[in-house]
């Protein structure tokens, strides 16, 4: 991930890859005006679901299971999502939500994210496609810098914030992934301010290109340098998994999840991360 420059907004140009996994949050959703609590999702008591109200007062009712989810539930992405396709399209009506969490948030997996952009879709199906899913991609910009990525979800090229996809061609399907992330929390704003931009073009795209064996020493994350430093945990995960005989391996975004791609047949051994959340799929 390239660092290029500070924007006149306070976002950053950065130049990023977008890669799918199976990795996943479940949500679902029912319609309803109700204004008294119905469980009709899960089963879970009065006191675990969050009644909340979009901008014009439809109700929402919110409950969350699987791994914490830090933060007041009104400033969820969700909600936001709502809100966005609501100023645009309006509502039917509100909605009953359960988000089963099994993404760890603070990783820089995107999940939230993911979850808001998979919302917005579903929502847009539902009206009946009110505008062109170009359109649709332009409204999650709204959202979050990589909202647009999980609507697409195919290997994408992004510059800008992020949100400027190019499709690109990138085929992993013969290799396995493993992403492990410590107890450790990066936050993204904390990430941004330790970082040092580099105005140089990255040329990651070419060097993309080149063998898997070639990227470790040419694909790099600028987040790493400073993130390594303040939590050099993170490193050490990084270490463990190259010395284990993965292709390649890097921080995730702005951290603090550390992913490996190993070859199909590799035989891998996570017990050193027993203490970690640990993910391990072919692609």
């Amino acid at each position: 991930m390239k660092i290029l420059r500070k924007r006149p907004d306070g976002f950053h140009d950065i130049e990023t890859v977008f890669y799918p996994v199976s990795l996943c949050d479940s949500l679902e959703y029912i319609y309803t005006d109700s204004t008294d609590f119905q469980d009709d999702l899960t089963n879970f008591s009065e006191s675990a679901v969050k009644k909340l109200v979009t901008d014009s007062g439809k109700p929402v009712y919110f409950s969350i299971s699987g791994l914490p989810v830090a933060g007041d539930p009104s400033d969820n992405l969700l909600l936001k999502t709502l809100n966005v396709f609501e100023a645009s399209f309006g509502l039917k009506s509100g909605l009953r939500l359960h988000l089963h969490k099994a993404i760890p948030m603070g990783a820089g997996l995107g999940g939230g994210s993911a979850d808001a952009a998979f919302l917005l879709k579903q929502l847009w199906y539902d009206h009946n496609e009110p505008c062109s899913f170009e359109e649709l991609v332009q409204l999650a910009t709204a959202i979050g810098s990589d909202c647009p990525f999980f609507l697409h979800n195919s290997p994408m090229f992004g510059s800008g914030k992020g949100e400027v996809l190019t499709k690109m061609e990138l085929d992993l399907n013969k290799l396995q992934i493993v992403i492990i992330k410590p107890e450790i929390s990066v936050p993204t704003k904390a990430a941004y301010e330790s970082v040092v931009p580099d105005d140089e073009p990255s040329r990651l795209l070419t060097l993309l290109q080149a063998p898997i064996t070639s990227w470790q020493t040419k694909v790099t994350n600028d987040f790493e340098v400073s993130v390594f430093k303040n939590y050099p945990a993170i490193a050490e995960i990084k270490k463990k998994l190259i010395n284990m005989g993965a292709l390649y391996t890097a921080m995730s975004g702005s951290g603090s999840a550390v992913f490996a791609l190993f070859n199909r047949n590799a035989e891998i051994d996570l017990s050193p991360f027993n203490d970690c959340f640990r993910f391990h799929k072919e692609l």
